[in-house]
């Protein structure tokens, strides 16, 4: 049935030459735009590694790191518009988004937001760098910093392997052991937890390389390598690139804190207002629509709300353990926004196309049917699962971080 309707769906499209037309000269309209917010990304960027990269020796200014974050926050907006551009055009030709039967290739609008989410990552990563060598007043030298990468990136030392293996039989333990299943529907468990850590102790290539061999363990102990998809393998990686550029966060201060923390929340909402935006392009009940959307609203402001009472308590006593509960707490909702909401259903879609029972139904694990299925117990488990992983993290970071500062010389 859904495969009939979605074909009488591109039929019409097909024959409605003039609607066609019209939504290509928009989608155009839209594409200036994004060119624009290219240009102005590059030159800005392109100022920056001229004053800063190219220079031998130099400490980045505040007016530099502006046109970084100025450049940043252009080039994100100009590959995020990608997304929603797409999703905007498709709206309007009939929701033909994530289309099993599309003739013109629509339905791989999800690659573009896995470019999305990985170029956030790796904008993030930039901004820190930048920021930890404006605080620390460090010499920024190109020559310096490949001279330093294999040590700091590359070299395991003996006790960074030691804390790896703990850290990786307490990963095994919880997962086998500290999950909580209700009625099937929601899984509750702590391994991302171990993700993020991987990430602030061991920094990005290190802390992906532990976090893959954590993914590959858990898979060989849960369903086996014969189940091992890309869509879930990049998960840890991506966890942990984000968490490692949250690493200098925790060591800024001032107006730099304030500014990134501003535009971390920015990033969150943007993430937010994509998830909503996805899900009003699936076709369910409108009861079940509206219950959704009232779920995602009210848990962003609860957590607008304990952002603010903890933005005012920090202001008020300059307590450096609220600013790094504070930190966490971004880092975890962020990472919650969007590997489970909306990078979660998408790959579990997958997963049953692939292995589904009914995989060789063409068309029947489609997105307009098992989207929202998906996304609704992601959703209701968020209030259990945010406070818990901050929880741990907290105390968590604090003990190896003691530990790594106190044996070990080259940590990260």
């Amino acid at each position: 049935m859904i495969k009939t309707n979605n074909k009488v769906l591109v039929d019409e499209f097909l024959n409605e030459d003039n609607l066609y037309n019209k939504k290509t000269k928009n989608f155009k309209e839209l594409s200036f735009v994004q060119l624009f917010l290219l240009l102005f990304a590059i030159i800005t960027t392109t100022l920056l590694k001229v004053s800063v990269i190219d220079s031998n020796k130099h400490i980045p200014t505040k007016t530099e790191l502006a046109f970084c974050y100025i450049g940043i926050t252009l080039l994100f907006g100009a590959v995020l518009t990608f997304y929603f551009g797409g999703v905007i055009y498709l709206s309007k030709l009939k929701k033909l988004h994530f289309s099993e039967t599309n003739k013109h290739k629509v339905d791989n609008l999800w690659i573009v937001m896995i470019l999305n989410l990985f170029t956030l990552n790796i904008l993030l990563v930039v901004w820190m760098t930048l920021v930890q060598k404006y605080y620390k007043n460090q010499e920024f030298s190109l020559i310096n910093t490949f001279t330093n990468f294999k040590d700091k990136h590359l070299k395991l030392t003996i006790y960074e392997i030691a804390l790896a293996g703990l850290l990786l039989g307490m990963h095994m333990i919880s997962f086998k052991f500290i999950t909580i299943n209700f009625s099937g529907l929601m899984r509750v468990g702590v391994t991302f937890v171990f993700m993020m850590l991987y990430g602030l102790i061991f920094g990005p290539i290190k802390g992906s390389f532990i976090a893959i061999i954590a993914d590959n363990f858990t898979l060989l102990i849960g369903v086996g390598f014969g189940r091992w998809m890309w869509e879930y393998a990049i998960i840890p990686i991506g966890i942990v690139l984000m968490t490692c550029s949250f690493k200098h966060l925790f060591k800024t201060d001032g107006w730099l804190w304030w500014v990134t923390m501003i535009m971390l929340n920015v990033f969150t909402a943007l993430a937010i207002v994509a998830t909503v935006s996805v899900n009003h392009h699936f076709v369910f009940r409108r009861q079940m629509d509206q219950a959704i959307d009232y779920a995602i609203y009210s848990m962003s402001g609860v957590f607008i709300v304990i952002q603010i009472a903890l933005f005012t308590t920090f202001k008020i006593t300059k307590n450096n353990d609220i600013k790094q509960i504070l930190s966490i707490g971004t880092l975890v909702f962020l990472i919650i926004v969007i590997w489970i909401w909306i990078w979660g259903p998408i790959a579990y879609i997958h997963y049953l196309q692939r292995f589904g029972r009914h995989k060789a139904t063409p068309g029947y694990y489609s997105y307009n049917a098992f989207y929202k299925t998906a996304l609704i117990p992601r959703i209701l488990k968020t209030p259990i699962i945010a406070p818990i992983y901050t929880a741990i993290l907290v105390p968590a970071y604090k003990v190896c971080e003691m530990s790594v500062k106190k044996f070990d010389k080259n940590k990260y």
